[in-house]
């Protein structure tokens, strides 16, 4: 009995240090489950996509990586870019998903279609008039495309076209379930082009757009055609100002054009 007590004694005096040793090994112990990527530890599993913040990561050292450059300033400067966070909450207002073919009119280099197929699966397709522009896009994708591979993400097809969006967009018109357009520099003909392609996708397409093409008071009659949300972008949303600016999201009813 006396020995039993002495081995009891022993262990009380122990536990604080076993108490220690475990919270150490808890602490410096890496997960199986984790990933690197630019330096940064990445959670990877089962149904994984990186975050918001993540994506921000990976997207501006493919950007950076890349050998061809954005024509205006360097792509971290340049004041056409949408931010995560923005594309992120767009993209989920409006269900994004695997099945959903993604067009943007005007893709620039492809910062939102990088994102939202990596995040959200989506076919993309993005058409871009500056050829230099679009030169950065499709050696980012291959970039990108390697990442998801590497990360055991879906494998979206994604497509880039040159060329001005009127020569584009009619042949699209058929396919698309989500249009993105930063379409607030648009000259007036692009976008009345713009509007007229409009009617004609098909019921249940969703258009993101910055500039609103159908103002309730100016054009009571087009309204029929289209369910109209409004809502507000803030600091950090945007590159180009720290200002408040609105995003419209159309969504195409079934009721048929008439002209």
């Amino acid at each position: 009995r006396s020995l039993q007590f002495l081995y009891f004694i022993v262990e009380l005096l122990q536990l604080p240090l076993k108490k220690e040793m475990v919270k150490a090994s808890r602490t410096t112990k890496k997960p199986d489950s984790e990933i690197r990527y630019s330096g940064k530890q990445l959670k990877k599993g089962s149904g994984w996509v990186p975050s918001v913040k993540e994506m921000a990561v990976v997207k501006h050292d493919i950007y950076a990586s890349c050998e061809k450059k954005r024509k205006m300033l360097s792509w971290v400067k340049c004041p056409k870019f949408i931010l995560d966070p923005l594309i992120d909450r767009v993209m989920k207002m409006v269900n994004a998903g695997p099945n959903d073919h993604f067009v943007d009119a005007g893709c620039g280099v492809g910062n939102v279609v990088a994102h939202v197929a990596t995040r959200f699966g989506c076919k993309c397709t993005g058409i871009e008039l500056v050829g230099c522009n679009l030169d950065v896009a499709i050696e980012a994708e291959r970039k990108f495309a390697a990442y998801r591979s590497e990360h055991k993400l879906p494998q979206p097809n994604v497509t880039y076209l040159e060329g001005d969006i009127r020569t584009h967009l009619p042949s699209l018109s058929d396919t698309i379930d989500i249009l993105w357009c930063t379409n607030l520099l648009f000259p007036i003909d692009v976008n009345a082009f713009l509007l007229g392609q409009l009617y004609r996708l098909r019921p249940g397409s969703r258009v993101l757009i910055m500039t609103d093409l159908v103002p309730d008071r100016q054009n009571v009659g087009a309204t029929k055609y289209f369910e109209k949300t409004t809502f507000q972008w803030g600091p950090g949303d945007v590159e180009w100002t720290d200002q408040p600016g609105d995003m419209i999201v159309y969504v195409r009813t079934d009721i048929p054009y008439e002209r």
